[in-house]
């Protein structure tokens, strides 16, 4: 449910018994989950919440230098392939090189209230995530509009709508893999 905000859930219900879902018949087989959304109650209000930070790689894999790959290689193979492992210095870490510390932000403002006679809830959200993969981004921009109007005391009109638009550049799926199996002296 990536088309809603998690700032805009109110509650969330799990239904698992069989009487609890039998208005939902053959599709609730293995439960039914209510997420509820929240209403504009009481004086208007403003509300905002947000945070940015930034993601790091943890316990990364400590790759071996292009001298030592090359002494690794000569002792596998028991012979000299590299006459001068040395001569090949700290050469590419190519984990090193496709990996970064990633920004990430998330900020959302709402304005909700109610009177006698109708609620509303109107709220605005972004959501950008940078990769640890160089080029691998995420972002998310939600927008909710809710309004309920007692029109005359046996009918209440309202609406609920959600719009979302997201955007995400992936990367090939096995580029840690190749970085990690990367020969250091290339």
């Amino acid at each position: 449910i990536s088309f809603l905000n998690p700032a805009d859930v109110e509650s969330v219900n799990i239904l698992k018994d069989a009487s609890s879902e039998a208005m939902y018949g053959v599709r609730a087989a293995n439960g039914v989950v209510l997420i509820t959304t929240k209403k504009g109650k009481g004086k208007p209000q403003i509300n905002y919440s947000g945070y940015a930070g930034v993601q790091t790689i943890s316990n990364s894999v400590k790759m071996a230098n292009a001298t030592e790959y090359a002494t690794l290689v000569n002792e596998l193979n028991g012979a000299q392939t590299f006459s001068n492992p040395s001569s090949f210095g700290q050469g590419t870490d190519w984990l090193n090189a496709v990996t970064r510390n990633a920004f990430t932000t998330n900020q959302y403002i709402s304005v909700g209230g109610s009177t006698e006679k109708s609620s509303y809830n109107y709220s605005l959200g972004y959501f950008g995530q940078n990769g640890n993969i160089e080029k691998n981004k995420y972002s998310r921009i939600t927008a909710r509009l809710q309004n309920d109007i007692q029109a005359v005391p046996f009918i209440k009109v309202g609406y609920n709508a959600i719009l979302e638009s997201s955007k995400s550049t992936d990367i090939p799926s096995n580029i840690i893999y190749k970085a990690i199996t990367a020969a250091p002296i290339i």
